[in-house]
């Protein structure tokens, strides 16, 4: 994976930089809060010229040096504590002090590992996005997908905008030149496309942003491809995991292991079962899905949203993991097979209270896991952990279908089957 590439979601992690549970998963109350509740953006910066492209830099530089190679466990845990503590100090305002401890964080990894430094990205080019068109009368729905990707080019072709550092600007550009003229042609040129996309999925077709990667040197299982949604935490967006968390680790396990990764934007409001289905819908009009192999991953706030669709569409969602998030759960409670990942470093959401909530759950019966990781805090470990999540999620049985679920409940005493 080259610098700019990686650079993509790690710019615009930055953003946000460090993804703070909102909703569900809040600091616990004895917590010193660390943002104003709803607050979207950090107070003025003590230092106005440290900007978003350095926090990007001083991101992508963490992670790259982090996921490089085997860190030795006190340095481990001295990093992850390290980048929780920057995240309250994002919140608090303070960009200045952040850069200045993930630098020194990334500093302690190359010198450990004996790597070198971030080579910086060359400077996009300039490219004439306005000239690009889908020829009139092309097929409704793939022009209305082309033209959400060429709105994207857009934002990568303005000077010095955060989504330069998202996509490169002249590949993009080749790519949606060749994708109109298949348009023109009659073709769908998304329908089974392989690999790393941005493209919308559509909401009472409107169009919503979303990273998709299929396998590019597998086939579809005879049943279809399992569908793993990835669910950001709040500060973060779309790109989060194909691009930062483990420099886009889970790209990597989808080829391996043979499964489609849809990663949306996400925020609270995605915790409506109306998102889910449109999702589904979305990615199953151009790639063949098994419905019944539908996995859920959220992270921090994402947790919240993957936790609401696994109680709204439990039929629909064969399992669910969910990382250094809090969930609540009920009795009444009808849910897919669920893994809780408690960080045991965790400076934002106190492992102590997921390893709570998964007791709880237990307590009433419910097929809930929970697993503590050593070492770890609540943002590093998203990278570290994928592999055993996936590895989890893939080992559970496929969703009952509704026929199936109706099938297996007991029959109502007094009432003959």
């Amino acid at each position: 994976m080259n610098t700019r590439m990686r650079c993509a979601g790690l710019a615009v992690f930055a953003a946000g930089f460090l993804a703070m549970a909102g909703g569900w998963g809040q600091p616990e109350p004895d917590a010193k809060p660390i943002s104003a509740p709803g607050a979207a953006v950090p107070v003025a910066d003590s230092k106005p010229s440290t900007t978003v492209t350095d926090l990007a830099r001083a991101y992508l530089e963490l992670e790259a040096a982090f996921f490089a190679a085997p860190v030795e466990k006190e340095l481990c845990r001295e990093v992850n504590v390290a980048f929780d503590d920057a995240s309250k100090l994002f919140f608090a305002g303070n960009l200045a002090r952040v850069v200045e401890i993930v630098d020194a964080s990334a500093a302690k990894l190359r010198a450990a590992g004996g790597l070198p430094g971030l080579v910086p990205p060359d400077l996009a080019p300039v490219i004439d996005a306005e000239a690009l068109r889908v020829s009139d009368g092309a097929s409704a729905r793939p022009a209305e997908i082309w033209n959400a990707r060429r709105d994207l080019l857009l934002k990568v072709s303005a000077a010095g905008s955060l989504e330069s550092l998202v996509q490169n600007a002249a590949s993009l550009h080749e790519t949606l030149a060749a994708e109109a003229k298949a348009i023109a042609q009659g073709e769908n040129p998304y329908t089974n496309r392989r690999g790393d996309i941005w493209r919308p999925y559509f909401i009472a077709d409107q169009p919503a942003p979303m990273r998709l990667f299929c396998p590019e040197h597998l086939e579809a299982p005879a049943a279809g491809w399992p569908l793993v949604i990835a669910l950001h935490g709040a500060g973060g967006n779309e790109h989060m995991f194909m691009a930062a968390y483990g420099v886009g680790r889970i790209k990597n396990l989808a080829e391996q292991r043979g499964f489609v990764v849809a990663s949306p934007l996400n925020s609270p409001l995605s915790a409506q079962p109306t998102v889910f289905d449109a999702l589904i819908d979305s990615v199953a009009a151009d790639y063949p899905i098994d419905r019944s192999r539908i996995y859920l991953i959220g992270h921090s706030m994402g947790a919240g949203v993957a936790l609401a669709w696994s109680k709204l569409r439990t039929d629909k969602v064969a399992a669910s993991a969910l990382i250094a998030g809090v969930g609540r759960f009920n009795a009444k409670d009808k849910l897919p097979p669920i893994l809780l990942i408690a960080p045991e470093l965790d400076g934002l959401i106190p492992a102590r209270s997921i390893i709570a909530s998964g007791e709880q759950a237990k307590g009433f019966g419910l097929p809930v896991e929970c697993r503590e990781i050593k070492d770890y805090g609540h943002t590093l470990v998203v990278g570290h952990v994928l592999p055993e999540v996936v590895e989890w999620l893939l080992s559970q049985p496929p969703a009952a279908s509704p026929a199936q679920s109706k099938a297996a409940e007991p029959p109502t005493p007094g009432v003959s089957p």
